[in-house]
């Protein structure tokens, strides 16, 4: 609930000693962000947060299901970098605006999740429009975006492998080498 204090969080679980509380900890910040994820959220930023990193995740878990921009920003502000959480909610954030969706993961890089990101709205995209998608994705730098392009055209193949081929066909040399593994993955599930 929002009226639990920040003060009162970390004096729950610092003086906890049985598995109970333990559960008990991490079921209030399973809820909590639903609730109020700005308390919830300052309770783990707090002074004794740091005793309680390991409900960061719980927190993450809840707040990406919510909002998945909150939720990367999180990712990246507590430097959790090997962590997968559900793309549900992402899939939906990309579908509603793909462009916004990859510009703001590509500047809010955090480790595993992103890939995963990145590879959620490059399938996304493509779905809609895999033109888009992969010149977006070409335009920009770094392995995010490479994922996010191999994922765009994995999914265009799947959809329509001539037209997928032929696009690569026609991309620069670096695009063709860059891709060409993740064209020539889907056309080996097809057509080994």
């Amino acid at each position: 609930s929002s009226e639990v204090s920040a003060y009162m969080v970390p004096t729950a679980v610092r003086n906890g000693s049985g598995p109970s509380d333990i559960d008990l900890a991490r079921e209030l910040f399973r809820q909590w962000p639903k609730d109020d994820p700005t308390a919830a959220i300052a309770a783990l930023d707090g002074p004794d947060g740091a005793s309680m990193r390991n409900y960061r995740f719980e927190v993450v878990n809840t707040v990406i299901n919510q909002n998945p921009e909150l939720g990367l920003q999180l990712l990246q502000q507590w430097s959790i970098e090997n962590y997968g959480p559900d793309m549900a909610s992402v899939t939906t954030w990309a579908d509603a605006n793909p462009q916004h969706a990859a510009e703001f993961a590509l500047a809010h890089p955090c480790g595993y999740a992103s890939q995963m990101v990145a590879d959620t709205i490059g399938t996304e995209w493509a779905k809609a429009d895999p033109n888009a998608a992969l010149n977006f994705a070409l335009s920009q730098s770094g392995d995010l975006a490479n994922r996010m392009a191999a994922s765009a055209l994995k999914q265009w193949a799947g959809q329509d492998l001539q037209s997928a081929g032929d696009w690569l066909a026609s991309a620069s040399e670096q695009t063709q080498n860059s891709l060409s593994p993740a064209f020539i993955e889907t056309w080996a599930k097809q057509d080994p």
